[in-house]
């Protein structure tokens, strides 16, 4: 799945936790990791100790590096537009000469103050061209991705469903399914922003 939020920013915030100042500011380590949240022109800001401020690149693998920490005990959140602030679980320790790699950080995608796009759309049923009610859609994990938006919807007595706050950008996995009917798995990508984006669907028995 790819995520792009255009010029957003990705703001990692690092404090420190029982930093050893006895330690000379030349030895000193590295912290790597990766964010949900991937695109061009995305940064991440890092805040070691509320003292010193870094802006870092995030790569389109989503991954980030911080360079020349104070070895210490480190807390680390993360945030951006449209998504819920997140954190690690625990401390992440950065050893001096090291590199540490922190979990990974899942930012849940909750699409406030950002402009995002409405799946939407009528599923039949493929012999008949009759409305299918009551059919489960739900916008899926890639297994290969830490991003999971958690959207679904069933279908009315119309056969009709919305699936809203689907972010700009998306490439999404729509998994289709119904007791009776044969699953189904419709690849897309949301192009628009503050759009309502069509996906009519059959299913098949």
């Amino acid at each position: 799945m790819n995520l792009s939020i255009g010029l957003s920013v990705v703001i990692l915030l690092v404090l420190g936790a029982c930093a050893n100042p006895s330690i000379s500011p030349t030895a000193t380590g590295r912290m790597q990791g990766r964010v949900a949240t991937r695109g061009q022109d995305v940064r991440v800001e890092a805040r070691l100790d509320d003292v010193s401020s870094r802006v870092v690149a995030v790569g389109t693998d989503g991954r980030y590096t911080l360079y020349d920490l104070t070895p210490g005990a480190y807390r680390v959140y993360a945030s951006a537009p449209g998504y819920q602030r997140s954190a690690v679980s625990g401390i992440v320790t950065v050893q001096a000469g090291a590199t540490t790699t922190a979990p990974d950080i899942v930012l849940t995608w909750t699409g406030e103050g950002v402009a995002s796009a409405m799946l939407t759309g009528t599923v039949r049923d493929a012999a008949t061209g009759h409305p299918v009610e009551g059919v489960y859609l739900v916008v899926a994990c890639d297994p290969s991705e830490i991003v999971c938006l958690g959207r679904s919807a069933f279908t009315n007595t119309e056969g009709k469903y919305v699936i809203v706050s689907i972010p700009p950008g998306y490439r999404f996995d729509l998994i289709v399914g119904k007791t009776g009917y044969s699953n189904r798995s419709v690849r897309g990508n949301v192009l628009g922003v503050d759009g309502t984006i069509p996906l009519d669907l059959a299913l098949f028995r």
